[in-house]
């Protein structure tokens, strides 16, 4: 294999990888359509259906802590926005809530 000696710039690099991304989500809704047809599929055995189910609440649970995360974050930015009158930024962060995770499943997350 030849290699060129011409390094791609900073630019080309970015939408090599800009161009990857937008591939994986593509990929992803196609994941997404698979792993709901398998899961609702009452023809599919069990335990695929359950995978499949068990697949769709973790990532569940995954937006969901995405979305309580920007929250929080926009909240502190909208309070380092805001200077209290001693010129020093006032902060308070809401309590985050603790996913819990079910007594039977501890063993395989940790």
């Amino acid at each position: 294999m030849i290699r060129s000696s011409i390094e791609p710039t900073g630019e080309a690099r970015r939408e090599a990888y800009l161009h990857s991304i937008l591939l994986l989500a593509d990929a992803s809704r196609a994941a997404v359509t698979t792993v709901m047809k398998i899961m609702l599929d009452a023809n599919a055995p069990a335990g695929a259906r359950l995978n499949a189910a068990e697949i769709v609440l973790e990532g569940g649970a995954a937006a969901i802590a995405i979305e309580e995360i920007s929250a929080r974050v926009a909240e502190l930015e909208r309070a380092l926005s805001v200077k209290g009158s001693s010129g020093t930024p006032t902060v308070v962060l809401p309590k985050a809530k603790a996913l819990q995770i079910p007594e039977g499943d501890k063993s395989r997350h940790g």
